[in-house]
Formats: C-alpha cells, structure tokens, sequence
C-alpha cells in the first residue's frame, strides 16, 4: 500500500494466500486502469496460466459480482479504481468441504461473528474474511458439515453479517 509507480499509487493490496487471487485498489481509475491493461494475460514464470485481471466492482449493490471482459469498467462512477486479479492456478472442481460466501457486510461483527454463525453447522478447520471485499472462506472438517451450511446458509438474511439480499453461497474452487 501506498506504493508509486509511474503515477499509479496503490492504496491498498490484499491478496488471499494459497487461493490463486488478490484485490488491488489504486488513488485513481486511471491508474488502475494502466495496471490492468499492463498485467491481463501476462505470462508469470513458473505458473501454468496466465494472470487473469478483471475490474472489482458492486453490481446493483452486491459485492463480488464482476462485470465480463477485463476492459469493462466499475459501475458507480469516480473515486478510486479496484482490480482484482489471479493466476498460476487454474479451477479444476469444487472442494466438497470449503465454502465461499459472498455479501458480507463490510462493517458486520467480523471474523469472530462469522466463525460462530459457521460453527452451527459442524467444526471449523479455517475460517478466512476478507472484510473490505465482503467475502469469506469457511472450511469445515466434514462434507456433510460443508453441505448443510451450504444449503441452510445461502440466501440468508443474517443481522451484523450479511448484506439485506442475504448470504451468497458456494463451493469453493480447488486450484490445481
């Protein structure tokens, strides 16, 4: 955070270890704009992929829904500019015991709230939140744990943790 670089301040970077994706906030739009066109597609050493670099954006006010294509810009208008981005690990399936939820409030009761909500459903081996983005990873110890979280939790109305469209659900990816 913080870092220039040809005019594009970075204002923030969270990148989520071992899952194949980060998000990168910039001062300004054009500056993240620059940084998006410079890294789509551009091919890492040693990784199988190239990188795939998308706008982050709200759609019709839920996090994590991204418009298609990279060039297509965030809805909402000015201020700054965010982009999220992966690469290096491509999905083959989803993990049976690991859950990505999506519309968390941002400002909710945090990592603990969200642990006890998901500890109702069986043990929680990783409970992961990436509270400015909205969206978390929850791994049980189980399938059938993952499972009936899974389905009593998606479209959830959860007070202090979700948004009012309620929880957003699913499987989380296995990266190869």
């Amino acid at each position: 955070p913080g870092r220039s670089r040809g005019g594009r301040r970075l204002s923030e970077c969270q990148v989520a270890p071992g899952k194949g994706f980060g998000f990168l906030s910039f001062a300004s739009r054009e500056g993240a704009e620059e940084v998006l066109h410079e890294l789509h597609e551009r091919q890492v050493q040693g990784w199988p992929t190239p990188l795939r670099v998308r706008w982050a954006a709200e759609s019709g006010g839920v996090r994590g829904q991204l418009p298609d294509g990279p060039s297509a810009p965030p809805r909402g208008g000015g201020g700054s500019g965010g982009i999220w981005g992966g690469g290096g690990k491509a999905a083959e399936a989803e993990d049976p015991r690991r859950l990505f939820i999506r519309q968390l409030c941002p400002r909710g009761d945090g990592r603990a709230r969200l642990h006890e909500v998901a500890s109702r459903y069986g043990r929680v081996e990783e409970c992961r939140l990436l509270e400015t983005k909205g969206l978390a990873f929850v791994s049980y110890s189980h399938e059938r744990d993952a499972r009936r979280a899974l389905q009593e939790l998606n479209g959830a109305y959860i007070s202090g943790l979700s948004l009012d469209g309620g929880l957003s659900v699913k499987l989380a990816e296995v990266a190869r």
